[in-house]
């Protein structure tokens, strides 16, 4: 049977939040079920890595250069190395990141989902990753969260790994505002910098919290973020990596 490696990969000085970050992908990958043999970790380190930065969009922002995310991720995707071995890759990076008409994001993952099959036979193995995995910015958590850093970039990872899976999955209770996001403030797929308020009539109020705004609204946000899976969020991660797998393995 064929496994998916999962690339873990930093630039210089990142590694300092490799231990959130495998902690963050073993969770996600054994919530619901015991299925991690099927997506081994790898550290690939960071040799190579400033290639993806020197050759991706960038512009001036308040914290000096800003990427964009969405040009490295499809940058993992056409490596020569895919070819070699099929991969997902999990970047994560001190540099200020963004994406389309954003003013910053702290990740950008393309899901799993988005497959193509090349069968040979009754192959099932035969696929090719179009558009694999995450990258992630710590730049903004550092700046704002101070001593309890750490904590907010693990939930981080977990939300972004998740976001791997395309959870959360299309229902009644997902918004749609950079990407699919869970309605409850206290779930990790919630959107941290996104404040709601419950009006009279029953709307629900949607506000960004601004790159800039104090450090004391956003650390309030961020309380009010959980660290784990809502019931909904969780079913859709055991729900996607099994038709995952099925989809591979058969």
């Amino acid at each position: 049977m064929e496994m998916v490696p999962i690339y873990v990969w930093w630039d210089e000085g990142s590694e300092k939040y490799l231990g959130q970050v495998l902690d963050g992908l073993k969770l996600v990958l054994r919530e619901g079920m015991n299925i991690s043999p099927h997506f081994p970790i790898k550290t690939a380190g960071s040799q190579g890595v400033e290639d993806y930065f020197s050759r991706a969009e960038r512009r001036t922002g308040y914290f000096g250069w800003q990427y964009d995310a969405t040009d490295i991720l499809r940058f993992c995707e056409t490596e020569p190395f895919q070819e070699i071995e099929r991969h997902v890759e999990f970047g994560f990076t001190g540099k200020d990141l963004y994406a389309h008409n954003t003013d910053f994001v702290y990740g950008a993952t393309n899901p799993l989902h988005q497959l193509s099959f090349q069968r040979v036979g009754n192959d099932r193995a035969g696929y090719r990753i179009l558009v694999p995995g995450t990258l992630l910015s710590y730049r903004r958590i550092d700046y704002w969260y101070k001593d309890s850093a750490p904590r907010v970039f693990s939930k981080m990872v977990v939300h972004e790994c998740s976001h791997i899976f395309d959870v959360p999955a299309r229902r009644f209770n997902v918004e749609h505002s950079l990407g699919k996001h869970c309605i409850r403030a206290d779930c990790v797929m919630g959107q941290v910098n996104v404040k709601r308020n419950v009006l009279k009539d029953g709307r629900i109020n949607v506000r960004f919290i601004d790159a800039l705004e104090s450090t004391k609204n956003v650390e309030e946000r961020e309380r009010e973020t959980g660290s784990s899976f809502c019931e909904d969020c969780m079913r859709d991660l055991t729900e996607s990596k099994n038709h995952f797998l099925n989809l591979l393995f058969g």
